[in-house]
């Protein structure tokens, strides 16, 4: 989410990017503040709650639209290493159904999303989801043990490594 060109990428706390994520992911469990700072070092980018906030710093302001249609001039791999460093972030903070939105409205299970989306083929679709956050703590012992008996990498569960 860092711009080499800009400081800082500053997205509204109620604006339409932040309700998208939170729909899903990121969902204020504790203080806004907490939250905040939380987001803010994740993604790199600056929450404000109104343009006075930027007084006396140079803006840039793009249309959300254009955002759809933006190209990044660095090459393949480096897009598609940033989109998935994106992507892991998103999914080391889904939403469990605890918690609010930017708007104080209560967020949703992301499973339940997942289950919706399926729809009547829900019981006989097949996939997987891993957890991550709830191998958190003791799951470090439980993923050394796993490695030892299959072999596998004893953290790429929490890091999401294929």
């Amino acid at each position: 989410a860092k711009d080499e060109k800009f400081d800082t990428i500053a997205i509204a706390k109620t604006g339409w990017l932040t309700e998208a994520i939170m729909k899903f992911w990121y969902a204020i469990e504790e203080s806004y503040e907490d939250w905040q700072k939380k987001f803010e070092e994740a993604f790199c980018v600056k929450i404000i709650s109104n343009k006075e906030e930027l007084k006396g710093q140079d803006i840039y302001e793009i249309k959300s639209g254009d955002l759809f249609y933006f190209n990044s001039p660095e090459d393949k791999k480096v897009k598609v290493d940033n989109q998935k460093d994106l992507i892991k972030t998103l999914f080391q903070s889904y939403n469990e159904g605890n918690g609010v939105d930017a708007l104080n409205r209560t967020v949703n299970d992301m499973c339940s999303a997942i289950d919706a989306s399926l729809g009547e083929e829900k019981s006989t679709a097949v996939y997987s989801v891993i957890h991550s956050r709830k191998l958190e703590g003791q799951g470090h012992k439980l993923l050394e043990k796993t490695s030892e008996v299959t072999g596998c990498d004893p953290v790429a569960a929490l890091n999401m490594v294929p």
